[in-house]
């Protein structure tokens, strides 16, 4: 005879199991992206600050794209790999245009810094000091 908790934990579908599973670690991480955030103090000016943001979340959907893109059997077993494809695909997406953002922010963020245009501030930092 089965006991409540068995039958309780029988009630879960392993499926919906791996995605709470996934989403806490999701959770986890970004908490402590936020925490590094908050922590490490204000940058040079707004926008720096703003880029930083942007910057640490784009590690962070990094994480998470190597994550579902590295086939864990148990991830796999349990979500299938079709659905885990399709959420590489949207975390693509959402981290290509998140680093766009981070790098445009940089730029503009040091171009108000020093006082020079974006074509400037970019060739400033893309060239190597003579």
């Amino acid at each position: 005879m089965a006991t409540k908790e068995e039958v309780a934990e029988e009630a879960v579908p392993p499926s919906q199991r791996a995605r709470h599973v996934v989403l806490a670690g999701v959770l986890g991480a970004a908490a402590v992206v936020e925490f590094l955030f908050v922590t490490a103090g204000s940058g040079k000016n707004a926008i720096l600050t703003v880029a930083k943001f942007f910057g640490l979340h784009a590690a962070l959907l990094l994480i998470v794209q190597l994550t579902l893109a590295a086939r864990l059997p148990w991830l796999d077993h349990r979500i299938g790999m079709d659905r885990l494809t399709v959420w590489h695909r949207w975390t693509g997406f959402a981290l290509f245009w998140v680093i766009v953002t981070h790098a445009l922010l940089i730029l503009m963020g040091y171009a108000a810094l020093y006082d020079m245009s974006i074509g400037a501030t970019f060739l400033s930092l893309a060239t190597r000091p003579r």
